[in-house]
């Protein structure tokens, strides 16, 4: 029988587990000292991030660019003993990361009470236009209804687009300046939009395997991830809404995961 040292797909297995439960280890930690959840989420849960590098060296290593390119090597050997303990381990630990990450979701909804929040993202329901937020360009307060602004397909539906972030002024004008978008941007620095539309902030979601999978494939992709801007709040949903002529909702689209996001093609098709 092979040794489990003898076997470089083990090796890269056990690496990778082992490298999740130390930080893993070292997140739950930070958790059970922090002063309240709220402390955690602000102060310590993005040193789960690791693990996208740790994906990410694995793959590349093994020279493939996704989990299920790595799931799909592994079943082809599953019948040797040391690569299905090894593979074993490993789904255990991510397990216990998920698991781990929905009870500080779940805590967190109770300590801030956004269970309490009632949500009028659903179809037919009137849209919150009325609150006043910044406009980041000009640092003039605007409601959304104010806006009139059209863009290649979306002119040709009479279509008007609006972005809404959360963060900073200056951190929006960074980020405006990175991606090239020349939408209109609006800051909703109490979040009162996003509670309007039910956006919450979950870790669950934003930490999740999935998403560390996700990011780890696109470096391993050459592509780029955006850094980080000023104040800006990783744990925060986003979403895509369509409001009407009459200021009701036509299209609601609350993100399951960072890079969750409706296609093009459907956007228009509401249109």
């Amino acid at each position: 029988m092979a040794s489990i040292h003898d076997l470089p797909l083990a090796q890269e297995v056990l690496h990778l587990l082992r490298g999740l439960r130390t930080t893993l280890s070292t997140v739950e930690e930070k958790y059970r000292v922090s002063e309240s959840v709220r402390d955690f989420v602000n102060n310590h849960i993005s040193k789960l991030g690791a693990a996208i590098g740790l994906y990410a060296e694995t793959l590349s290593r093994l020279s493939i660019t996704s989990r299920l390119e790595l799931q799909n090597t592994w079943k082809q050997s599953y019948g040797q003993l040391a690569i299905r303990e090894a593979v074993d381990e490993l789904l255990e630990v991510e397990d216990n990361w998920d698991s781990f990450l929905q009870d500080v979701d779940n805590n967190m909804d109770h300590s801030s009470g956004n269970e309490l929040i009632q949500s009028s993202s659903t179809i037919g329901s009137v849209a919150p236009l009325k609150v006043p937020l910044l406009n980041v360009r000009t640092s003039r307060l605007n409601e959304c209804k104010s806006f009139v602004f059209t863009h290649a397909k979306l002119d040709a539906a009479e279509t008007k687009v609006i972005l809404i972030t959360f963060g900073s002024q200056s951190g929006a004008l960074q980020w405006l300046k990175e991606t090239e978008a020349d939408y209109p941007m609006l800051t909703d620095s109490d979040r009162k939009i996003y509670e309007a539309f039910g956006l919450k902030q979950a870790v669950a979601k934003v930490w999740s395997i999935t998403t560390m999978t996700y990011y780890a494939e696109q470096k391993c992709l050459g592509r780029s991830l955006h850094k980080m801007v000023k104040d800006d709040d990783p744990n925060q949903m986003g979403g895509d809404f369509i409001v009407s002529s009459n200021g009701t909702m036509s299209f609601v689209y609350c993100s399951k995961t960072p890079p969750d996001r409706p296609k093009i093609s459907t956007l228009l098709s509401y249109l």
